[in-house]
């Protein structure tokens, strides 16, 4: 899926960071640890250059730099870029490509670019397969399909890979060699609606409201029920309750993720869990009760839970 191959400037952009940083880890074998460097701070420019043009210990030098390289004029950078120097690999590794950017025209001349952005149905498919395949897993020709479904990476823009992959670490280790069923699925892989509502009760526990409103819209474009989703979201204050007061986790069926999920928020305390359940009793009963735009209901309940 990384497939990526030797040249003096490469370029690693898009939003999936888990096959980015394969193809990291890949031109990092090209050097000895002495002769890699990386950079976070794009504005060394003269000293990333002078990196660039040092002689290597070895055969090969690597030089990362990550960033939003597009933010601003690089003068220098694009200078090197236009005739680099065989000894050293510079890579560039930024999210986004602002093709508008005159940097952006040097690059396509002299650069090689990996895109990395979300899979395709088919993509996602044979990934899982392959993924499954390389750890000996034994599974049915069906079981992908319904890990595509139970997962939502499909779904969802907020979905990606470096979650599916733990998700199938997970359910490939549980299953210790035996063929892998759709109820060892269910067990270890949390559905996609689960999954983001973990997210957005842990977002609301860090007062993060924007990124928590991203997650709920998310879930409402892909077709989640809005007095649902208020329900699904008290019912996980509640599974969050029942863990704060018990004295034996383990009799709590709850996955290994989900208890994994709930340990990451129990920075909220009893008493504010407590006031979420009985903000979500009130919305979920006004939501019944009145007639309002669609998604208006959700947004309310997030900011009284947000003010807990």
């Amino acid at each position: 899926m990384t497939g990526v191959s030797k040249h003096p400037v490469i370029v690693l952009t898009g939003e999936e960071d888990y096959f980015i940083r394969q193809s990291l880890n890949v031109i990092k074998s090209w050097a000895e640890d002495i002769d890699i460097s990386e950079y976070e701070d794009l504005s060394r420019e003269a000293e990333i250059v002078l990196a660039c043009l040092s002689v290597p210990f070895g055969k090969q030098r690597v030089i990362i730099v990550s960033g939003d390289l597009f933010a601003a004029d690089r003068p220098e950078l694009a200078d090197y870029v236009k005739s680099p120097v065989d000894s050293t690999i510079l890579v560039f590794y930024t999210q986004k490509v602002d093709k508008r950017k005159s940097l952006y025209k040097i690059l396509e001349k002299n650069a090689k670019f990996y895109y990395y952005d979300k899979l395709s149905g088919s993509e996602f498919l044979e990934f899982i397969n392959t993924f499954l395949r390389d750890r000996g897993a034994a599974y049915d020709k069906e079981l992908p399909s319904y890990i595509v479904e139970k997962t939502g990476y499909l779904l969802s823009d907020n979905a990606r890979i470096g979650e599916v992959v733990s998700d199938l670490s997970r359910l490939s280790d549980f299953a210790g060699g035996d063929v892998i069923t759709k109820e060892m699925t269910d067990r270890i892989i949390t559905s996609a609606v689960d999954t983001n509502i973990f997210k957005i009760i842990s977002l609301i526990a860090s007062r993060r409201f924007d990124n928590a409103m991203s997650f709920m819209k998310d879930l409402l474009l892909n077709g989640v029920d809005e007095l649902q989703l208020i329900a699904l979201i008290q019912r996980h204050y509640r599974i969050l309750y029942k863990l704060k007061i018990a004295k034996d986790r383990s009799m709590l069926e709850l996955t290994p993720y989900m208890l994994k999920e709930f340990k990451d928020i129990e920075l909220l305390s009893e008493e504010q869990i407590e006031k979420a359940i009985n903000l979500l009793n009130s919305s979920y009963a006004a939501s019944k009760g009145y007639s309002m735009e669609p998604g208006m209901a959700a947004e309310l309940a997030l900011v009284d839970l947000i003010l807990v």
